[in-house]
């Protein structure tokens, strides 16, 4: 099992919390208010009992509407709350993927770069340094005019290619502050949603790998095997007998 470091993003889940909370206790609250200044009201009144009828019926009325205007509110705040909701969920099938790692791997999960930026997850081993960003959209993920695309629409939210060099290039100048080396870091884009469909294969997009969920394992091997071949060369280089260098590359995987 890959050594882990952090945890799930507490920004994502205190939202998903909050807005959870809000949509799903305001139609209640403005229900029993209502109810309860109706009956404040009605206790207070010292006049005929068809005035009173009257009063209540006005105030069922006033109510029905006021419950319905919370109802819409209510949706659109459990919107927001589904997406806070689908990306700490997204993130935590990512990582299911990334713990089972063999211990030649560090995973960083939640790394806050502070004015650089937060990632996802850095994956540190023997397929280099890995700046992982984590999308949970459903659709046809298409790359068109530089962006990628949503069933033929830009998202949204920001150019997600943009975003994960950003967080790529922050960490690559933050650990040359830190260590005074210049390391490349490799940018990969996960949609954890499995209705997220794309044709990308391991090929990159503007030197970012584009996959979904169930393909990360299979891009890793791919760096290993890259690895395997770059060890084959240096042994014979040195003269030295190649599995040792390529077994040991191999064992660094999966267990």
């Amino acid at each position: 099992m890959a050594k882990i470091y952090g945890g799930r993003s507490k920004y994502l889940v205190k939202n998903d919390l909050k807005y959870f909370l809000i949509a799903n206790g305001l139609v209640p609250a403005v229900f029993l208010a209502s109810m309860f200044f109706v009956i404040i009201n009605v206790l207070k009144l010292e006049t005929s009992s068809t005035f009173i009828l009257l009063f209540v019926v006005s105030a069922m009325f006033f109510l029905s509407k006021m419950a319905k205007e919370a109802r819409i509110v209510s949706r659109l705040v459990n919107k927001k709350s589904n997406k806070y909701f689908r990306g700490w969920r997204g993130e935590d099938l990512v990582f299911d993927t990334l713990k089972k790692l063999s211990d030649d791997y560090s995973v960083f999960y939640n790394v806050n770069l502070y004015d650089r930026g937060n990632i996802d997850f850095v994956v540190l081993g023997p397929c280099g340094l890995i700046a992982i960003e984590v999308k949970s959209h459903s659709g046809n993920i298409t790359f068109e005019n530089g962006r990628l695309l949503r069933n033929g629409y830009p998202f949204k939210e920001k150019d997600f290619i943009i975003q994960v060099e950003n967080e790529a290039l922050g960490l690559k100048h933050f650990l040359k502050e830190k260590i005074q080396k210049d390391i490349f870091v490799k940018r990969v884009i996960v949609f954890s949603n499995k209705y997220a469909k794309m044709r990308f294969g391991l090929n990159p997009i503007n030197n970012v790998f584009v996959v979904q969920k169930e393909y990360l394992h299979i891009y890793l091997k791919k760096l290993l095997r890259a690895l395997q071949i770059y060890l084959f060369g240096f042994s014979l280089l040195k003269n030295e007998n190649p599995k040792r260098y390529i077994c040991k590359a191999r064992n660094s995987f999966f267990k």
